[in-house]
């Protein structure tokens, strides 16, 4: 099993949320996540690597003070993911409640549930681009929008062609939506609302391939 080591910091949830905001795009490779926690009056961040980190290249890195503390400690070999569901409480956007099978009985009446397990494909709805991306399509669609066809794009855990698989009508008899990403089996595996996943990424495959085979066109 993989040894990881977590780097911790405490400090108001602004600081470190201002911190967070381009941390993904200024990393090393060796950092595989990282966690922000609202504990009150104050917020940790945890950083999680698979190599020992070096504590004053993480500072420079993350550009965190030298007024802020860095701890490290090495992470006792552990299923993260079963542990990591107890945080992951649901989240709404829009008329879409996202949850875990550990939460089946928190979609409240009215909204549209859609069931995602913690794994490696990105899009369970708790980063703010994914929520953000649910609240726009909802909006859209209390505006009357009735797109024909959905491409989401590097897909993830295809939560956003799911939704749309679930509120758009479908047509002749064809997937109203579609997901594409670079792991089809990590979307599966992520993925509890199996069967409308599996008709997307047919779908999107169908979709690509005529993508390819279509005629090159001059600019």
């Amino acid at each position: 099993m993989t040894q990881f080591w977590r780097v911790t910091t405490h400090a108001d949830f602004a600081l470190l949320g201002n911190i967070v905001e381009h941390l993904d795009d200024v990393a090393p490779e060796s950092m595989t996540s990282w966690s922000l926690f609202d504990e009150g009056d104050i917020a940790r961040l945890d950083l999680i690597f698979d190599v020992e980190p070096d504590l004053a290249e993480v500072r420079r890195f993350a550009n965190i003070p030298d007024s802020m503390d860095l701890a490290c400690d090495k992470m006792p070999d552990e299923d993260w993911v079963r542990l990591s569901l107890a945080g992951l409480k649901p989240v709404e956007g829009g008329r879409f409640t996202l949850f875990g099978a550990h939460d089946r009985d928190a979609v409240a009446e009215g909204q549209i549930g859609i069931e995602i397990e913690a794994g490696p494909a990105f899009g369970t709805g708790h980063h703010g681009t994914t929520r953000g991306c649910l609240i726009a399509f909802s909006e859209m669609l209390d505006a009357g929008a009735s797109p024909k066809t959905v491409l989401d794009l590097g897909c993830g855990t295809a939560v956003l062609a799911i939704a749309a698989a679930k509120t758009l009508p479908e047509g002749t008899g064809d997937m109203p939506a579609s997901g594409s990403g670079r792991a089809p089996d990590v979307v599966l595996d992520s993925t509890s609302d199996m069967t409308t996943a599996k008709a997307i990424l047919a779908r999107a495959i169908e979709i690509l391939d005529d993508i390819d085979s279509a005629p090159a066109r001059q600019a």
